[in-house]
């Protein structure tokens, strides 16, 4: 149940850092990117949750306690944005970027390209996949530009 706690931190942070976004291009960027993954990790999470044979009633409380986090977090960061440092924004963009790349990299990049039933094919097709993914991000990261920063507005890239 690692990754189980690993995404709740994530959740939560990343709904802080949305939370406290300041330009629309920002809180648009932190947006695309939430939604860009979220469904690939709730439907992770509930392969996992299946593979771990939880009961019922454990598992739907789960998954509702998951997807509850982020729009908690989203409130909590928008109660204390006028509140909190850029350092402490920076820090709370860190862990919730920081959980992320831990969990798909050891969790779920590592058990999809080390099994050994995979077709050559199989596994160019999830390289080119992997490759797309992340040039779609790097697009959004640029489309969104880095205007504000040399003007002390929060940055983050959820």
């Amino acid at each position: 149940m690692l990754v189980f706690l690993m995404l709740t931190v994530h959740s939560l942070f990343e709904g802080v850092v949305f939370g406290v976004a300041e330009a629309s291009n920002e809180a648009i960027a932190i947006l695309i990117a939430i939604l860009s993954h979220k469904w690939v990790e709730s439907l992770s999470m509930g392969i996992i949750m299946i593979k771990e044979e939880l009961r019922r009633l454990y598992f739907i409380l789960l998954m509702i306690s998951l997807s509850l986090l982020t729009p908690l977090g989203v409130l909590i960061g928008s109660l204390a944005s006028n509140h909190m440092s850029e350092s402490v924004v920076s820090a709370f963009n860190g862990v919730a970027t920081g959980t992320f790349l831990y969990i798909g990299t050891t969790e779920i990049l590592a058990e999809e390209f080390h099994t050994h039933t995979h077709r050559p094919s199989e596994r160019w097709f999830k390289y080119l996949a992997l490759l797309l993914g992340v040039g779609l991000m790097a697009v959004v990261r640029i489309w969104t530009g880095d205007e504000g920063r040399a003007h002390g507005a929060h940055k983050h890239s959820c």
